[in-house]
């Protein structure tokens, strides 16, 4: 579930971020992701047999508020290989949705911002794996 640093996100918001970056992680080629329910010993299991590199997303809605005639959202996704939990990359997205303030158009704005924050990780998965760093 991504985290929060901004004023005006509910839990939905958060929900619904998740379910979103799920989808769009799911895109990308070469990524699984874990079942909710598979626990961090089996999921270190699962790593080793298949011989998979892990890794773990922290993701949080950094600002979100008003701005001119929009909604403005800053989002930062912090890559950590797992199960070690080094830091790899911090990516950081931003977007603006046209439009009065409303959870639609503050939605909009969180999207376009995860969106932009997603948009480098293929490169940072590479560039680790090309590594073998992990």
């Amino acid at each position: 579930m991504p985290g929060a640093k901004a004023d005006r996100v509910s839990r939905q918001m958060l929900f619904d971020a998740r379910i979103f970056l799920s989808e769009k992680l799911i895109e990308l080629s070469g990524v699984e992701l874990a079942p909710d329910d598979l626990s961090p010993a089996d999921a270190k299991r699962e790593i080793a047999r298949r011989r998979l590199r892990g890794y773990s997303l922290e993701s949080s809605i950094v600002t979100l508020k008003p701005r001119g005639n929009g909604v403005r959202a800053e989002v930062s996704v912090i890559v950590l290989t797992y199960p070690g939990r080094d830091m790899r990359a911090m990516l950081r997205g931003a977007a603006t949705a046209s439009g009065r303030y409303s959870a639609g158009t503050a939605e909009q704005a969180v999207q376009g911002a995860f969106i932009g924050a997603l948009r480098r990780l293929p490169q940072v998965l590479a560039a680790a794996d090309a590594k073998g760093s992990l």
